[in-house]
């Protein structure tokens, strides 16, 4: 395939991705079974017994915009035993961030399998965080997007 191709595909990609992130309308206070110590197997560890929601980190999206046009960073956020990923918006240079975010309507909920994070919704995306923090997006195993690790 040609590089253009290629390009073409992993923007159409990233763009799915978003939208399910931006879309996504099922309500995020439902019981999970989804039991989680840690997120990755490196220094990134997730309080999960709180009954608040807790930020574990933010990755910015350098590849893609919101539908109105703003930058796009990922939250990570952990309450009661689940873990959920956001999609964020953001206009400028000043992103706002809470340690205690509000989980969005179009929140995925993750859940563990080995070394990856699988979202519930679309069980063909899978998330994984290198030891370096850096976030990894896959679709149907095939690396849609890197995001470097801001907070």
């Amino acid at each position: 395939m040609s590089k253009k191709i290629i390009i073409t595909v992993t923007v159409i990609l990233v763009a799915v991705i978003a939208i399910t992130f931006f879309s996504k309308s099922e309500k995020t206070n439902k019981i999970s079974k989804n039991n989680i110590d840690t997120l990755t197997k490196t220094n990134l560890t997730i309080d999960t017994s709180a009954n608040h929601n807790v930020l574990v980190g933010v990755w910015y999206d350098e590849s893609i915009k919101s539908p109105d046009g703003g930058k796009v960073v990922y939250e990570i956020i952990s309450k009661n035993q689940q873990i959920f990923m956001q999609a964020v918006s953001f206009k400028g240079e000043n992103l706002k961030v809470s340690d205690m975010p509000k989980i969005n309507d179009g929140a995925s909920e993750l859940k563990i399998n080995g070394e990856e994070y699988i979202s519930i919704e679309n069980p063909n995306t899978s998330f994984k965080i290198d030891k370096h923090g850096d976030l990894y997006i896959f679709d149907i195993g095939k690396l849609v997007v890197k995001c470097s690790r801001i907070m």
